[in-house]
């Protein structure tokens, strides 16, 4: 999976100092994450740390996000969209391809629902 570098990059942009614990995402990516493709059958499975790591998101408010200087703001949204990303596919498993969510005659309709809210 092409994505999982996206994933794996943005976790170390935070190290000391860091302006948001990314360790609970990370162990779902190291629980699930193998040769770079995704476990989506035990993800689905092993849920609560998922949904654990996006509540940990979604606790985030406005002002803590803009205190965070921008290399911390672009991790944490690049983690958000990612597990988000996982948890759409994970809510439809098994699925052949991200690309059969929503209606067939749009296959960009993955990337257009509204999943998250900021």
């Amino acid at each position: 999976m092409r994505a999982l570098a996206w994933m794996l990059a943005a976790i170390p942009a935070l190290a000391s100092g860091v302006s948001f614990d990314h360790q609970s995402y990370a162990r779902v990516l190291s629980a699930r994450v193998n040769g770079g493709r995704v476990d989506y059958a035990g993800l689905k499975s092993a849920r609560a740390d998922l949904d654990g790591s996006l509540s940990g998101f979604a606790a985030v408010t406005r002002a803590e996000y803009d205190s965070w200087p921008e290399k911390d703001r672009l991790a944490f949204l690049i983690n958000v969209y990612n597990a988000e990303t996982l948890r759409l596919i994970v809510d439809r498993y098994p699925i052949a391809s991200i690309r059969k969510i929503g209606p067939v005659w749009n296959p960009k309709a993955p990337w257009k629902l509204p999943v998250v809210k900021l």
